[in-house]
């Protein structure tokens, strides 16, 4: 069985290969991709590596049954799931009641009638692709809700605390503002700007991110030249880096050019490169490279910086496992810039992973973005 026809898979199980011939023949001319097994261990390995839509499965084999066949599919989770139609030549009530018990949905009876084995199988299949899309359609849903209520976390947590602590701030100038010298004033203003800065970093991350999900927000992919793109996000964030003291490299290849929405591939370099900002050490250095893949152009952030754990890595891109830590200077984030990056560049047909760097300390983010021709 090879799985590529769209009518469905049928593996069927007999140790008469006369019988396996006349089944295969009738089944072949629905167009549905077929299998076979002469005995039931010969099955119970089959359906391991390549699984049926739908098992035919003589009852009397020699040595193990189709009953026992049966009931070692039910009990595994991997398997228990495929329909099981029995073959058999015994029509006694007990021993189709007996069939029914350990799990199969139909029975047909030998010597067999091809246009009612047709309807059977042709039924079942039906009934096996349905519950294959409710299935797919409830996991869908559950991660449509826990991708919802882990938003909606993120917007209570992230979003409403800095608002408490610039309330705070504001509540003190306007209270005690007259009694302040000027350096004290300046101070606070400083931490109000810094927490709005921060606030509208996260809002302009949230309303992208929604974007995305609600289709509001599609890539319009044209050429866009690596170097020079980095060049502009590096002068955008220049003065984060100069406070820390970091040197920020651009060894792109001036000839590497990307098939990218330009605007969102600007955001992902954006978001990179705060990121590695944040958890750069002072007097650190953060290097942009490129290099051709086979799949396209890969373009390489790497820092160092605190370096990843497997731990962290694991929850890195993904908003069910929501994750912010504090920068080498206590810099906070919101966990979004990350996910909003895989989302941009998987929408741009790219890939984007992190790995701790081997030589030295800190982190490298990889982008394989589609090349311009």
């Amino acid at each position: 069985m090879n799985g590529g026809t769209t009518k469905g898979s049928v593996l069927i199980v007999d140790d008469i290969p006369e019988n396996l011939q006349v089944l295969g023949n009738v089944l072949l001319q629905k167009g549905l991709d077929i299998g076979f097994a002469t005995n039931g261990e010969e099955a119970l390995e089959t359906v391991q590596y390549n699984k049926p839509d739908l098992i035919l499965l003589d009852i009397m084999m020699p040595g193990m049954s189709g009953i026992t066949v049966c009931q070692k599919l039910k009990s595994n989770p991997e398997t228990q799931d495929i329909p099981v139609i029995f073959l058999t030549a015994k029509t006694q009530p007990e021993d189709i009641i007996k069939g029914f018990e350990v799990g199969a949905v139909d029975y047909v009876t030998k010597p067999f009638n091809s246009g009612e084995l047709l309807a059977r199988v042709m039924t079942q299949l039906e009934l096996k692709k349905s519950r294959d899309l409710i299935a797919k359609q409830n996991e869908e849903l559950m991660e449509l809700n826990a991708t919802k209520d882990k938003f909606f976390s993120i917007i209570a947590h992230d979003l409403r605390g800095p608002f408490s602590g610039l309330l705070g701030l504001t509540d003190l100038l306007s209270q005690e503002g007259e009694s302040m010298n000027q350096e004290e004033i300046i101070d606070l203003i400083k931490k109000m700007h810094q927490t709005l800065k921060n606030q509208y970093i996260l809002l302009e991350n949230l309303l992208q991110w929604a974007s995305i999900q609600t289709q509001r927000l599609l890539p319009q992919p044209i050429k866009v030249n690596l170097m020079r793109t980095t060049k502009e996000v590096a002068s955008l964030l220049q003065a984060n880096a100069d406070k820390k003291e970091i040197e920020i490299i651009n060894d792109i290849l001036p000839e590497h050019n990307v098939f990218v929405d330009k605007q969102m591939i600007t955001s992902v370099i954006h978001n990179l490169l705060t990121n590695a900002i944040k958890f750069t050490f002072e007097g650190g250095k953060i290097t942009f490279k490129s290099e051709y893949s086979d799949n396209g152009i890969l373009l390489k952030v790497i820092d160092t910086g605190v370096g990843i754990s497997d731990e962290v890595k694991a929850k890195l891109f993904k908003i069910d496992k929501h994750h912010s830590s504090l920068g080498t200077k206590n810099e906070k984030g919101s966990g979004l810039g990350l996910i909003l990056c895989k989302e941009m560049v998987e929408k741009n047909g790219g890939k984007i992973w992190a790995e701790r760097n081997t030589n030295v300390n800190g982190t490298t983010f990889f982008v394989l973005l589609p090349e311009a021709n």
